[in-house]
């Protein structure tokens, strides 16, 4: 049944989610299996190993299935810089696990998001030793991404990569009227980014984004943008966390959550 699933759904549909009664099936397949994986004889240890993931799998699609999109709402802050005040205000944004297991992340990402008239500032504080591997890109340490598509239409996404060491990274896509390549080249005038604190413990980030910077005139208070926001942890244990969820796929505008822009909190 595993191989037809595949063939039948991802090969000729590339549908990634199973439909719910093809779940059940799988499910109580493997319940039925379980008398057969106990014990230490050699071929309950390799039903044990085959069938290991599919549990996890499984709860996945399920959730990936019932999957609604988050909605944050950022505060207006009344002044051209965000204060202490304003950041205790701010909500902390909810990380999932982005393929959709309903296990909780183990390491705390506590993300925030302010905005004025000028463009939006994040803070983001992250628990646990940042990876700083004196080799390879920022996509191989303990980074940030912010990444936004102005606007409810899905026409163009601008990302930022944000690292433990302060290295940095901007791309960008467009894809309406005409679909193009990603421009990796692309930079934002006027993004900026500061790792402020760094341990043994954890390190914090805040950085900001102008909307100047890609062209894009500044929102109105209620008005909703599509964003999302994944922490890749690389030092061990890693981890890969999202405000999104993204099925690998971290600019899957499609799957995004909202960005609420509201007005000043008192």
């Amino acid at each position: 049944m595993v191989v037809e699933c595949y063939l039948k759904y991802y090969m000729t549909k590339k549908q990634t989610v199973y439909p719910p009664k093809v779940l059940d099936r799988l499910d109580i397949i493997l319940n039925s299996l379980n008398p057969a994986m106990e014990g230490d004889a050699p071929i309950a240890r390799r039903l044990r190993f085959f069938f290991q993931p599919w549990p996890k799998d499984i709860a996945a699609m399920r959730s990936q299935a019932s999957y609604v999109k988050p909605t944050y709402r950022a505060n207006r802050i009344a002044n051209q810089q965000p204060t202490e005040a304003d950041w205790d205000k701010a909500q902390s944004i909810p990380f999932l696990e982005p393929y959709g297991n309903p296990e909780e992340p183990k390491f705390r990402t506590d993300a925030r998001l302010l905005w004025n008239t000028n463009g939006i500032y994040g803070r983001v504080r992250c628990d646990g030793v940042p990876g700083e591997k004196p080799n390879g890109d920022i996509f191989r340490r303990c980074n940030i991404e912010f990444i936004l598509s102005p606007g409810l239409k899905q026409e163009n996404v601008f990302q930022f990569v944000m690292a433990s060491t302060g290295e940095i990274f901007t791309g960008k896509q467009e894809w309406q009227p005409i679909a193009q390549a990603y421009d990796a080249s692309w930079k934002c005038d006027g993004f900026t980014s500061k790792v402020t604190q760094k341990n043994d413990k954890g390190w914090t980030l805040e950085f900001f984004v102008p909307y100047s910077g890609f062209y894009t005139e500044a929102p109105t208070t209620y008005d909703s943008w599509l964003f999302n926001i994944v922490r890749n942890k690389f030092s061990e244990p890693k981890e890969y966390t999202s405000s999104s969820m993204t099925n690998g796929s971290n600019r899957a505008m499609k799957l995004f959550g909202y960005l609420k822009f509201r007005g000043v909190k008192k």
